[in-house]
């Protein structure tokens, strides 16, 4: 099984690590619920916001959700985030 590299990064004094691809898409829920823009997350990931706005479009497929707050609440209400 191959090694998984963690990926640190800080936002405001808060500390986010990512070590696969579900807890990536948890810390993309957090920064999402605490109201972070999409060019603030995009330019964290070092991607484009255009890319960072298909892998939200991912994470709403997989929650079953249509829009930022549906995903947030879901996400609250299943554990996957705390705020």
């Amino acid at each position: 099984m191959g090694r998984h590299r963690a990926v640190f990064f800080d936002l405001g004094g808060t500390l986010f690590s990512y070590r696969s691809i579900n807890s990536h898409f948890d810390g993309v829920l957090e920064l999402l619920a605490r109201g972070h823009r999409n060019k603030e997350i995009a330019d964290l990931l070092f991607i484009s916001e255009r890319t960072f706005k298909f892998h939200v479009g991912i994470i709403f497929q997989k929650l079953g959700v249509s829009n930022r707050a549906e995903a947030v609440s879901k996400a609250l209400q299943s554990g996957r985030i705390k705020l």
